[in-house]
């Protein structure tokens, strides 16, 4: 039998809790620390996680490891806490694909449990993802975005943008999404992951993610890939070049008529005539757009 991450001793008791209708024992904030030998580990490599605060008082105590994941987590080791509530343990992740993973673990003692704070690691050769925040490498999701379906119903709060905007995108609950399954979104030109959200139990997704200031301008395809069911679709995005804020802003946003579009041109001009009184010479530099 798997033994959950979450404590071996707390899931028993708890278990038998609910089997006699009792109260389950309490779920405490963290009052320790939790840490990784390291964040980045080579395929098949172990790290050893170390902690804080796990103080037994003279009752039995343990702490569980393990890799956060499923309806229970993967197990990996357990530690018994000193005195003082530190610990430590090494685990191996040679079962593990390549990819990112969030450490976790639970300090039982007796009548009382707390989860210490996760921690993300990434195992393997982080040159082969795109985004080591996601759980697709590189190959991964190249095939993704060439088996994308375009006729899904994905829609978007708007088709056009600007670097640093929201954009909230939402899809029917016939996609093919898992309920309650993650689903990565991407922007391809050159993929870059925009955000995780989650599908509803229905299998609909919809949520707002954020415009990278650093996105280029032109012509791009936006992604949501389920990360249980494989489902991937898509939508064209197109990026403008201005930033919100910028002073560019003003003068593309005014119309003619307007009395913010004459009193630019009456502060150009004004500034003009200063910088001619100067003798200051400027050059009007061309922003290049690249073509995606």
């Amino acid at each position: 039998m798997r033994k959950s991450f979450v404590g071996s001793f707390a899931t028993v008791l708890a278990a038998g809790a609910l089997a006699l209708g009792a109260a389950l024992p309490a779920q405490a904030a963290s009052p320790g620390e939790m840490t990784v030998s390291t964040a980045k580990v080579a395929s098949g490599g172990s790290i050893t996680v170390s902690g804080t605060g796990c103080v037994a008082n003279g009752k039995p105590a343990s702490v569980d490891v393990g890799v956060s994941g499923g309806q229970w987590g993967d197990y990996l080791a357990t530690a018994t806490p000193k005195a003082d509530g530190t610990w430590s343990t090494t685990a191996s992740l040679s079962k593990y694909d390549d990819g990112p993973l969030a450490i976790v673990a639970t300090c039982d003692v007796y009548t009382s449990s707390f989860r210490y704070d996760a921690k993300s690691i990434f195992l393997g050769d982080s040159s082969k993802w795109y985004d080591t925040k996601s759980v697709f490498s590189k190959a991964q999701l190249d095939a993704f975005f060439a088996k994308a379906k375009s006729d899904a119903g994905l829609a978007l709060s708007t088709s056009t943008v600007k670097p640093g905007e929201s954009l909230t995108v939402s899809v029917p609950d016939d996609a093919g999404y898992f309920g309650g399954e993650s689903v990565e979104v991407w922007a391809h030109s050159t993929p870059v992951l925009l955000g995780t959200l989650t599908a509803a139990a229905n299998g609909s997704v919809s949520g707002t993610v954020a415009i990278p200031s650093t996105l280029p301008a032109g012509s791009h395809t936006v992604y949501l890939i389920g990360v249980m069911s494989g489902t991937s679709t898509s939508v064209p995005l197109a990026v403008s070049g201005s930033v919100p804020g910028a002073a560019t802003d003003l003068v593309a946003e005014a119309s003619p008529n307007s009395g913010l579009f004459i009193a630019g041109i009456a502060a150009g001009v004004a500034g003009l005539g200063l910088l001619a009184a100067a003798g200051v010479q400027f050059a009007r530099r061309r922003r290049e757009q690249p073509s995606l």
